[in-house]
């Protein structure tokens, strides 16, 4: 059965016909800051560089989910969503997250409000509690399903400390990355 759900990031609405419930919305969160942080082409010693990608996390959002698609007229109107999640984005790069939920009137509750890595935390750890529990599978690789999203510290190019989102594996790259250029400051 699929779960809808519409997400709206920096005040785009884009729909997803499936994978709405919120362990299914955490990987594509996770899917999205990977393309955010994906390594572009450039000018360097190993052929590649970290830069933040063009168009920001709504745009790395369609990139990472490609089954994602505008939502008509911007809007969340018409649509039979179950859940609709909001991103906000502060001017010091924290990224918070706001999950409705539809209720059997057809109107929306808030069902939480909190820091997007604490978020996916969460559902990393209810489908790992689910897996073991109702499934049985205690050697589920949760990583695999759900990367852990972590923010990474560093001063950049000027002595400017800056923060960003990242999955492990992909704070992992961004690590190696800054380190072997000296900008490394703790990650």
């Amino acid at each position: 059965m699929s779960t809808p759900a519409t997400i709206e990031i920096n005040g785009r609405i884009f729909y997803c016909h499936y994978d709405g419930m919120p362990t299914g919305m955490a990987v594509r969160i996770a899917k999205m800051i990977d393309a955010y942080n994906a390594p572009v082409p450039a000018q360097s010693p190993d052929g590649f560089a970290s830069v933040p990608a063009r168009g920001g996390i709504e745009f790395a959002f369609i990139r990472g989910n490609l089954d994602a698609e505008p939502a008509p007229h911007n809007s969340r109107a018409g649509i039979m969503a179950q859940y609709h999640y909001a991103l906000a984005q502060d001017d010091r790069g924290e990224i918070t997250i706001t999950v409705e939920q539809r209720t059997s009137r057809d109107t929306w509750r808030i069902v939480s409000t909190m820091e997007i890595g604490v978020w996916v935390d969460r559902q990393r750890s209810a489908l790992a509690t689910r897996e073991r529990l109702l499934v049985g599978n205690p050697n589920l690789d949760i990583d695999a399903v759900i990367p852990a999203v972590v923010r990474a510290h560093y001063c950049g190019r000027f002595a400017s400390e800056r923060f960003e989102y990242a999955t492990r594996s992909g704070a992992e790259k961004l690590e190696r990355f800054h380190f072997n250029r000296g900008h490394i400051r703790r990650l």
